[in-house]
């Protein structure tokens, strides 16, 4: 069965796309919503086509594009979803109206007359909704028969009386809907039913690239491990890097099952150089020991390039085997979704160290090995640099950070208070108008703050330990990170975990204040709602590169409690299809749908135009690539950027109907308040 299905920028398309796949037995066809007409399309065979979800409202030609033209002319079955319900109701004369209540990422009971439609699919089922407008009952024109609705009798169902046309205002594909499978598998039985003395076209998959890399991988170089003493990782750093130029810490602060390993180094090895990129002009930066190139290349290409090149299928205890450490910024989501950057921002884009030497801390066995990349004929020089980590951890430097009362700093925001609330009631006002279901409002804290990196660094990491902290050098410019959020996992196999965090509670003065602010935050619905968009959204993003009928969420809105907040946390896997690399995942997730909101694509321009400046590091991923073909990532939030004296701290929040502007106003100083007072701290030494 061959399936077009029509993606009108929705964030959760590929959602649909992998459940069509799963019920049909073969992979779905996407097509923008602008990429071609109709007469384009029409030289193909279609058994059926789904109109996607996504923003605005049909009476938009621009919001619709494709979608409207398969309504007039199509005559294989559609159906639309969300957007196209409304669209295929206007279409035929239907009013589209403001929901009495917006309803992003919340459920309700659904009842149907037993159209073939909800065949099997229980009277009261609860389904998730993401919609402002609905259509209007009473402007419902005789061709069109309601055949769902809900308690309050909003419109959740039409079919046609007499073309092969069905719509649902709901989201059968998301992962709380109860029977979205179910309503799928009546779509393409009835579509076998239409075509029932017809032969259906055989339906080819989309394509993925499996070229082969223009450079062959290196065999003249290997990864070597040495075991070492155990020591303290700050200890350590402290005393090998910290007057290194460029350095990296990926620091699991607070030690577990989710955050093993901590890994450091810096650019002292032979084959180290630091690579920096501007979106802007599309020119990378190269930094060597004894030069520095410039080159006009992509950096996820120049990334993925030299990866293949240099590919290890050596297996370690641990999951870094050297490879690439560093930061993708905010602004890369140009490259990564083909929309236009607004603002330039002021630090690099991205900026990476190729890290040929490096420190492994496992954690819970406390055992620390030492790991070099190096030519095999290179015994000498790594036999070298493994006898001189071992004479540097005799004379360790234990560094104790002190806990002071800190002196108050003068922190500006970006924003006063009447305009952050202003803006929220913008972001309030797209909300109720379809533009957004959800869009992550941030602002800027800054101060200035002449104190070493690294000190400061060590304040932070007593204040508010993180699993996927990290401090990063890099000349001038330093990355002190606390974040408790992972962005994406790969392993060598490739599985990927996404940990999305949606839903922040202050901890309790007291542990029974704490259990019930816990239990508030697990059962609030705003902050579910939040989540849910957010699970949703990731899982839409490894749909397009997993293979079908293994993207999957092993945990669902679970409080996790850190040093200072309590957070609501999901956990979403998948396996890439054979062919699909690390980079490819990266590049495709990216940026971390809890760092926009949903639609991504459109709500990424309503937060330029809100927020007014770039993000620059913030809400972008701090990690490594591996040589291994692994990657780890986190989401860059509870960080501060220190460059020049000047601190820099980026700080917000998810923003739905629930929202209020006081409340988001206090959520984003409680998310800021360890930073502040870790420099406040440190400012009073």
């Amino acid at each position: 069965m061959r399936t077009l299905l029509i993606d009108n920028y929705d964030s959760y398309t590929y959602n649909i796309y992998q459940l069509v796949a799963e019920v049909s037995g073969t992979e779905p066809v996407v097509v923008k919503n602008d990429a071609c007409s109709f007469e384009e399309l029409a030289v193909h065979t279609f058994d059926q086509i789904i109109i996607s979800p996504g923003p605005g409202r049909p009476e938009r030609a621009v919001d619709m594009g494709l979608s409207k033209e398969v309504i007039e002319k199509a005559r294989v079955p559609v159906l639309g979803i969300c957007l196209g319900h409304q669209g295929i109701a206007y279409h035929f004369g239907a009013n589209i109206v403001h929901a009495p209540e917006v309803m992003h990422g919340r459920l309700s009971p659904i009842y149907h007359n037993d159209d073939p439609l909800f065949r099997g699919i229980p009277q009261g089922a609860e389904v998730v909704r993401y919609h402002s407008l609905v259509v209007e009952q009473e402007t419902i024109p005789k061709d069109l028969e309601v055949i769902a609705w809900t308690k309050a009798h909003t419109v959740m169902g039409l079919r046609h009386k007499t073309l092969p046309l069905w719509a649902v205002q709901y989201h059968p594909e998301s992962i709380c809907t109860d029977s979205g499978k179910r309503l799928l598998t009546n779509f393409c039985d009835l579509t076998r039913s239409f075509h029932r003395n017809k032969v259906a076209a055989k339906c080819q998959p989309p394509k993925v690239d499996r070229s082969p890399s223009l450079i062959q991988p290196s065999s003249a170089f290997q990864v070597t491990v040495k075991e070492m003493p155990f020591h303290r990782s700050e200890a350590v750093f402290q005393t090998l890097f910290s007057k290194s130029k460029h350095a990296f810490w990926l620091d699991s602060s607070k030690t577990g099952d989710a955050a093993r390993y901590s890994f450091m180094g810096d650019d002292a090895g032979p084959n180290s150089h630091v690579v920096t990129y501007d979106t802007s002009t599309g020119i990378l930066k190269f930094v060597f020991k004894d030069r520095e190139e410039t080159r006009q290349e992509s950096i996820f290409s120049y990334l993925k390039r030299q990866l293949h090149m240099l590919k290890s299928h050596d297996e370690w205890p641990f999951p870094f085997h050297c490879g690439y450490v560093g930061y993708f910024g905010y602004e890369l989501k140009r490259e990564c979704n083909n929309v236009t950057n607004i603002y330039q921002a002021d630090t690099p884009d991205a900026a990476f160290l190729f890290a040929d030497r490096m420190l492994v801390f496992d954690h819970v066995d406390e055992k620390m090995y030492a790991v070099c990349f190096s030519g095999k004929e290179d015994r000498t020089l790594r036999e070298a640099w493994f006898s001189e980590i071992e004479n540097h951890l005799q004379n360790l430097k234990d560094p104790r950070t002190q806990t002071k009362k800190g002196k108050p700093l003068s922190t500006t925001c970006n924003k006063s208070y009447q305009q952050y609330c202003a803006n929220i009631e913008k972001v309030q006002a797209y909300l109720k108008d379809g533009e957004t279901y959800e869009l992550n409002y941030t602002t800027r804290l800054r101060t200035n703050l002449d104190v070493a990196s690294l000190d400061l660094y060590q304040h932070l990491r007593r204040v508010n330990p993180a699993p996927y902290a990290a401090y990063m050098s890099f000349n001038r410019l330093s990355v002190l990170c606390s974040s408790p959020e992972k962005f994406i996992t790969i392993d060598r196999r490739g599985h990927v975990c996404t940990k999305p965090i949606k839903g922040t509670m202050r901890r309790g003065s007291s542990p029974e204040e704490d259990e019930q602010l816990k239990k508030a935050l697990e059962t609030s619905e705003k902050d579910r709602a939040e989540n849910l968009m957010i699970v949703d959204l990731l899982r839409n993003d490894l749909g397009k590169l997993c293979q079908v009928g293994q993207v999957r969420v092993p945990q669902l809105m679970e409080v996790e409690s850190y040093q200072t907040v309590h957070q609501l946390v999901s956990t979403v896997t998948g396996i890439l299809r054979d062919g699909v690399t690390a980079i490819d995942c990266i590049q495709a997730t990216f940026p971390g749908g809890s760092m926009t909101g949903a639609p991504k694509v459109r709500t990424m321009s309503l937060i330029d135009s809100l927020e007014g400046e770039s993000r620059g590091i913030y809400s972008g991923a701090i990690g490594y690539f591996s040589l291994d073909g692994t990657a780890d990532f986190n989401i860059v939030i509870r960080t501060i950027v220190l460059e020049e004296g000047r601190a820099t701290i980026g700080v917000g929040g998810a923003v739905t109907v629930q929202s209020t502007a006081a409340g988001e106003y206090e959520e984003m100083w409680l998310k800021a308040s360890a930073l502040v007072q870790a420099m406040e701290e440190v400012s009073c030494k």
